[in-house]
């Protein structure tokens, strides 16, 4: 058996953190974004607010007339520290949960790199690989030349014009950070 030492391998390159938050209500989404900015630190690109009627998924949850936004965070992450901030984000979303006992909001955290943008979830799939702590990770979109290109798997409202023009701004900013 041949052992490895870490010091062999190269880091991986620092990440750039966001959040995708859907909510019905604008306010839940505004304190989020300061409450994440307290841990994360200050926020450079913020999304205008769209309507999200890619899917019905999260109706009975939520109710209609879903809203989505994204923000990113200047400071740029290890991507090891996706799973823990994923965790984060669910005990952010259940300080919101209403009388029911249900979320009000859905903070979904991801990294953008020069090469992909990664979502983080709680849900294991075929194509999604395990990072920890419950946590799985997809390659939701790929950068080819420098854009956006989804997957087979990736979500209808991913491949928008909309949030595709939001992950080219990101990486814009992203790659003049490295």
């Amino acid at each position: 058996m041949i052992f490895v030492m870490d010091d062999e391998f190269k880091k991986p390159v620092k990440a750039k953190l966001f959040f995708g938050m859907l909510a019905s209500d604008k306010e839940k989404m505004d304190f989020c974004q300061d409450q994440l900015s307290l841990i994360f630190g200050s926020l450079d690109v913020v999304s205008s607010v769209w309507d999200f009627s890619h899917t019905s998924y999260y109706e009975k949850e939520f109710g209609k007339f879903l809203k989505r936004r994204f923000i990113s965070f200047e400071k740029l992450i290890d991507q090891d520290d996706l799973p823990k901030i994923k965790r984060h984000a669910i005990s952010l979303e259940k300080k919101l949960f209403n009388d029911l006992d249900c979320r009000t909001i859905n903070l979904d955290p991801g990294y953008l790199t020069a090469a992909k943008v990664v979502l983080a979830t709680t849900k294991d799939y075929t194509h999604r690989l395990y990072l920890g702590e419950n946590i799985y990770g997809e390659v939701t979109l790929q950068f080819k030349s420098g854009k956006p290109m989804p997957n087979p798997w990736t979500y209808p409202d991913y491949q928008s014009l909309e949030y595709k023009d939001y992950f080219i701004a990101l990486r814009k900013i992203y790659m003049k950070e490295n």
